[in-house]
């Protein structure tokens, strides 16, 4: 989504926010296990730039049964 609406990943210069959301049953507590794999990608590929604040609340179904939707806030250069 975000190389279609900026055209180039390399614009993104810092991440800031991520709101992950799980899909989960009711009771299930790791939602932030799960996303970890995406914060440890951001990181990987962005070094200090990908750091960001996250919160990753658990919710019912999703469109298209979608494991896991990811909300974020990044910065662009011009």
């Amino acid at each position: 989504s975000l190389k279609r609406e900026f055209g180039e990943l390399d614009r993104i210069t810092d991440w800031i926010r991520a709101v992950c959301y799980v899909h989960c049953e009711s009771g299930f507590a790791q939602n932030a296990a799960v996303t970890n794999g995406f914060s440890d990608l951001i990181i990987e590929v962005w070094g200090e730039a990908g750091h960001h604040a996250r919160s990753a609340p658990g919710q019912g179904p999703s469109p298209l049964n979608v494991p896991i939707i990811v909300d974020a806030i990044v910065a662009v250069s011009g």
